[in-house]
């Protein structure tokens, strides 16, 4: 009987120890799921703080863009960077726009903008915007000799800068005319 109670106790010990030996991978396992899960955890919120972060970045980018060497120096005043655009730059315009517009003896130049309010404001004041198709302009005898339209032709607020461009004199081509008056 000691042989038998021998091997049974090895076997209960046996048992024992399996079922140790499982319970301790089951806890390792759980320990690694958890480190796991926790790292997890820890990227989702850097990668959130991160997003957070670069909102702010571009936000201040879009707020205060940052100087470049070819940036406008900053001695300039308002009234100059707000002119430096081709449409609010001043021309010189032609003799026919200025009586036009009414503008005083020594205004030559004014920029497309302007001339380009009064002209609309000329059409609205007068009536001359088609009410049936609101993007034509009916031409009066003044828009008609302001503009050399001819009965043919249809004036929109789509083509109407064709025709005032007409009026304005580019610097460009008054150097060319120098230039060529002088080689002569």
């Amino acid at each position: 009987m000691d042989e038998l109670k021998i091997e049974e106790d090895t076997e209960i010990t046996v048992v024992i120890n399996d079922n140790c030996k499982r319970e301790e991978e089951e806890n390792e396992f759980m320990i690694m799921q958890k480190t796991i899960t926790s790292i997890k955890t820890q990227l989702n919120t850097l990668q959130s703080s991160l997003k957070n972060v670069e909102k702010k970045i571009e936000k201040t980018r879009k707020e205060k863009p940052l100087a470049h060497a070819h940036a406008k120096p900053k001695s300039m005043s308002i009234k100059d960077k707000k002119t430096s655009s081709g449409f609010e730059m001043n021309e010189q315009i032609t003799d026919e726009m200025i009586l036009f517009m009414k503008l005083a003896e020594g205004e030559k130049e004014i920029s497309r903008q302007k001339v380009t309010s009064y002209i609309n404001e000329y059409i609205k004041t007068n009536k001359l915007q088609n009410k049936a198709d609101r993007k034509y302009i009916i031409a009066d005898d003044a828009i008609k000799v302001l503009f050399k339209l001819s009965d043919n032709d249809e004036l929109t607020y789509f083509n109407i800068h064709k025709y005032i461009n007409m009026h304005f004199k580019s610097k460009s081509k008054m150097i060319t005319i120098e230039t060529i008056l002088t080689e002569d």
